[in-house]
């Protein structure tokens, strides 16, 4: 297994101790949680500069890469909507869930017609996006400031625009395998 696809396996592993220490709550917990996001996060920033570098980019990687971060964004969005301070509808978090399951449909009938759809770049963008303001509400959680909770909403709400344009444009540039 490649340096690059253990830091992706790693960023899933993450996902355990991050959602028990933010469901546990409390300031110091919710602190802990931000630092494995972030640590998390780097691994996301290097696993793909790592295996490009090493000439080391596989299918593996592909499709363990955009998992590890769905993983982790579900996990996360998940925990804020049942997070009262974060009070945060679940409307948007349905939109980012469900246009991730619909990418997911459409890697799986391209697969199966030997076809590898990656992150284009507004996925990436995308996934950036979410993964800073998932960041930003944590840290707004972390540190009690009830003044800019109400940021939390507006942070995720472009999330979920940013997403839905995403899935849309993944769509439209892979329409042929749904007329299929």
């Amino acid at each position: 297994m490649t340096l690059a696809n253990k830091l992706t396996l790693s960023r899933i592993l993450l996902v355990v101790p991050f959602i028990v220490l933010l469901s546990i709550g409390g300031k110091t917990q919710t602190l802990i949680a931000l630092i494995i996001y972030a640590i998390a996060t780097l691994t996301d920033f290097f696993d793909g500069r790592i295996a490009r570098k090493r000439n080391e980019v596989s299918d593996l990687g592909k499709y363990m890469d955009p998992l590890a971060d769905k993983i982790f964004v579900t996990a996360a969005l998940v925990i804020l909507v049942g997070t009262p301070k974060a009070n945060l509808p679940a409307w948007p978090v349905v939109i980012i869930l469900s246009r991730d399951l619909i990418i997911g449909v459409l890697r799986s009938l391209a697969a199966s017609k030997g076809k590898v759809i990656g992150a284009d770049k507004i996925g990436k963008f995308k996934t950036a996006f979410q993964m800073v303001a998932i960041f930003l509400a944590l840290l707004i959680l972390s540190f009690e400031v009830d003044s800019m909770t109400g940021y939390i909403y507006y942070l995720i709400l472009i999330s979920a625009l940013i997403t839905f344009y995403s899935g849309f444009n993944y769509i439209r540039e892979n329409w042929a395998l749904f007329r299929e």
